[in-house]
């Protein structure tokens, strides 16, 4: 049995193309409009025509088709504001019959997210975090064998592993990861992640810049664009501007917008109006908090950016240096060569 929810008489069109034995239930979801459309009959078989099929196509873009016992969701883009959920695992006692059900903002972030719910999918063996540390760790001794226990290239290695990933995960925060979940989730739901993800972002920076700190001196690289004073001073900028986000701005911002989603929680018109000066300077410290948290953020992604680059001419001076002492060492035993043959 095939059950289609509509809300268009588009869906007769859809009929047509169906399996010939097919039994067909439409639901529509306007009152005293269901129609239970018959297998469909033999002399129907030259209906299945591109146009008919065009059609179909763009009603399964649009509506809800459920299939047997596995559900297809196709849904509008979401908007800003918070629009009907449909959610698989529900406590019983708030399981609709029909598996649709309306989320108020209070939901979205309380009850939804401390209901039991089975697992999505069991994970890999592969995808298991102890799995993936042996496996890296375990590429790392078959390619570093008994130079892996050297200090300098130990230190070198951890060094630029540092430097990339504070780069990394600070510019795909920065300008992937929280853009793309503030364009594509409720307000409040975003906010509930973020209040998640952000405290291990700054914790994982700060480790990075502990880290670089530590294994300056251990590199032994030479000086770049910079004095090595300069360069260490960068680190400690970012590493400053790092903690003050995780120890200071951070939770601050999120104890700030938690007590805002509170108020616009509140089920009584009346606590709302009550709640309407409290609520206009929660906004506006909010505002002040969030901007200073980019801000700092920002200083420490281009501090630790101009130190990435103070270090890649570093590198190229060893290169080069690398590059003359060779070119000069071929110099000389050619030299010797034509002298001995002399």
């Amino acid at each position: 049995l095939v059950r289609i929810s509509i809300d268009s008489p588009c869906w007769t069109v859809f009929l047509h193309v169906l399996a010939p034995r097919a039994d067909v239930q439409i639901l529509s979801k306007k009152p005293q409009t269901n129609i239970c459309a018959h297998p469909r009959a033999p002399e129907r078989d030259g209906m299945r025509s591109l146009p008919f099929l065009f059609c179909s196509v763009l009603a399964v873009s649009r509506h809800t088709v459920e299939c047997f016992s596995s559900p297809l969701f196709l849904s509008k883009p979401r908007s800003r504001t918070h629009q009907p959920s449909r959610i698989r695992h529900l406590p019983p006692s708030v399981q609709p019959a029909d598996g649709v059900h309306t989320l108020s903002a209070a939901q979205t972030g309380s009850e939804v997210e401390s209901s039991p719910s089975p697992k999505w999918v069991t994970p890999a063996v592969h995808n298991k975090m102890g799995v993936r540390v042996l496996t890296i760790l375990s590429a790392l001794v078959l390619i570093g064998g008994k130079d892996l226990f050297k200090v300098g290239t130990t230190s070198i290695f951890t060094h630029l592993l540092g430097v990339s990933l504070y780069l990394g995960v600070n510019f795909y925060t920065t300008f992937v990861l929280g853009i793309t979940l503030f364009k594509n989730l409720p307000v409040q739901m975003f906010g509930r992640l973020q209040s998640k993800l952000f405290p291990m972002y700054f914790q994982l920076l700060s480790g990075c810049l502990v880290v670089l700190l530590s294994s300056r001196k251990a590199v032994g690289l030479p000086a770049g664009i910079l004095s090595d004073v300069s360069s260490r001073n960068l680190l400690i900028v970012s590493l400053v501007c790092t903690l003050l986000n995780l120890f200071y701005l951070e939770p601050a911002t999120t104890t700030n917008m938690f007590r805002r989603y509170e108020i616009e929680n509140m089920k009584d018109a009346t606590d709302r109006s009550a709640n309407a000066g409290e609520y206009k300077k929660l906004r506006k410290s909010f505002a002040f908090l969030h901007g200073m948290s980019s801000f700092v953020n920002l200083l420490a992604l281009v501090a630790g950016t101009v130190y990435a680059w103070d270090l890649s001419t570093s590198i190229a001076k060893v290169i080069e240096a690398a590059a003359v002492g060779s070119a000069v060492a071929s110099e000389a035993g050619v030299s010797a060569a034509v002298a001995v043959m002399s």
